[in-house]
């Protein structure tokens, strides 16, 4: 963990500016492990099925290091876990119109890769996190305005290596979070199950706008204000096709218990708004009573979906261990 800070005037009386860094960096030993199938079982499902994506599938297992059956082993290995951050925070301060006008931002980048007992399977997550506020406080006499701007950037990218892994055929795919032509997880009840690969695409954003007035009469404070918010946001979370089979028989034979797809949501962008204002008085009664009286209203309109553009139907397929560049 390491950081530091700078902050001073830059025009005397009337602006400054602070700036924060953090940066964290964690790397740590966790022990992984599965249960894998033998060089002997390997070959023979090679023989029955001898296409480029079954050693593809295949190829991401490691041999087991621990016997179990002539089937299959389990193996355990130690890898490294590994997590950083570099959080940034940043404000400035200047004297406008003999107001204040005040200026936040603030960044972060979490990432953090977690092992897994595969060859080449590990999950990472990439998020990050932007912030921007402003706020703007002038008064005059009994009077005070208050104005302020918010925004917010979040993301949230959580994905497995051989999720990048397509039909060897074919181009790769060029949409990270389209299924198309990707390698799918086979399994066979009781014994085994290759990588299972994912994709989680998360993103949102929020903007509001808040206006207050108040002033000072006598013994009540009077304040008036509005708010206007919106948040907007999408999310993915397509996962590589899986087949199922009961025994090592139908695997030989390429006849499968279940078939799953898994797309995800399609596409989308939604968004939310929020409309709001209040009137409040805080009358002070007396030395020992302070009466707070004040009326809100909030309103939240419906919220609208915008769909992007779904891909037809034949773009995408499931790669299923049968006939070399065949999709099912």
């Amino acid at each position: 963990q390491f950081g530091g800070s700078l902050g001073g005037p830059i025009v005397r009386n009337r602006a400054m500016f602070f700036m924060t860094y953090e940066g964290y960096r964690e790397e740590t030993g966790i022990t992984v492990q599965g249960t894998v199938p033998t060089q002997q079982l390997r070959d023979r499902i090679l023989t029955a099925l001898p296409f480029p994506e079954t050693r593809i599938t295949l190829d991401q297992l490691p041999l087991p290091n621990q016997p179990i059956n002539p089937d299959v082993g389990r193996f355990t290995d130690a890898k490294q876990r590994t997590r950083r951050d570099n959080h940034i925070l940043a404000k400035g301060d200047v004297v406008v119109l003999r107001g204040n006008l005040s200026v936040t931002f603030s960044r972060l980048r979490p990432y953090a890769v977690v092992p897994s007992f595969y060859t080449k399977n590990d999950q990472s997550y990439q998020n990050g996190s932007d912030r921007l506020t402003t706020q703007y406080v002038l008064a005059r006499g009994s009077w005070i305005s208050e104005s302020r701007f918010g925004w917010n950037h979040t993301t949230l990218a959580r994905v497995q290596d051989f999720w990048l892994v397509s039909d060897p055929t074919k181009p790769a795919e060029a949409q990270l979070t389209t299924l198309g032509r990707r390698m799918s997880l086979f399994s066979v009840n009781g014994l085994f199950s290759t990588a299972s690969a994912e994709v989680l695409d998360m993103k949102n954003h929020t903007f509001n706008l808040d206006q207050k007035l108040g002033r000072v009469i006598g013994p009540h404070n009077v304040k008036l204000g509005f708010r206007w918010a919106r948040e907007t946001g999408g999310k993915t979370n397509p996962q590589n096709s899986t087949v199922t089979y009961q025994n090592l028989a139908d695997l030989f034979a390429n006849i499968p218990d279940r078939v799953t797809l898994l797309y995800g949501q399609p596409p989308h962008t939604i968004h939310q708004d929020q409309w709001g204002a209040f009137i409040q008085d805080d009358w002070r009664v007396n030395n020992r009573l302070v009466l707070n009286l004040g009326l809100r209203y909030d309103v939240y309109p419906g919220g609208d979906r915008e769909p992007q553009p779904a891909k037809r139907p034949s773009e995408d397929g499931l790669r299923l261990p049968t006939r070399p560049g065949q999709c099912v």
